[in-house]
């Protein structure tokens, strides 16, 4: 199957990123030291290749990202080092020495997201709209 392609026009748009674990394992159980290793590697890809990062939220198998992206490019190299550089910190936490990453992240603009119907347009709403941007909170 073709990879999807990522366009984003000129001006930059909103995208929702998606990335899910291996088999959905629960390789990013909440816990105090991933919440560090998310923010570090988070606020380290954002210095590298600067996105405007709108709202995060991470679940044990799975995490969703809100960003403001001025061209496809930029999103790409971002996610590179943001995807590399978690997968090999929680990795080393959860010990799995394994692939990490299910496939590729899957990043839509929220226009295409609201074209979908009401489903896609709660589901940006609710992303746009979230004002506590953080990790899951620790059981």
């Amino acid at each position: 199957m073709a990879r999807r392609l990522r366009f984003i026009p000129e001006g930059g748009a909103l995208v929702e990123v998606t990335c899910r674990t291996m088999h959905g394992r629960f390789l990013l159980k909440p816990s105090r030291r991933l919440n560090q290793i998310v923010l570090g590697v988070l606020g380290r890809a954002q210095r590298k290749q600067p996105v405007k990062l709108v709202s995060f939220v991470f679940l044990s198998n799975h995490y969703h990202l809100l960003l403001w992206v001025p061209n496809a490019q930029r999103l790409a190299a971002f996610m590179n080092f943001f995807n590399g550089n978690l997968a090999k910190e929680a990795g080393r936490l959860a010990n799995w020495r394994e692939k990490f990453w299910s496939r590729r992240y899957r990043g839509r603009r929220c226009q295409q997201l609201a074209q979908k119907g009401p489903g896609g347009r709660r589901a940006c709403t609710h992303l746009e709209r979230s004002r506590r941007v953080g990790v899951e909170d620790q059981r």
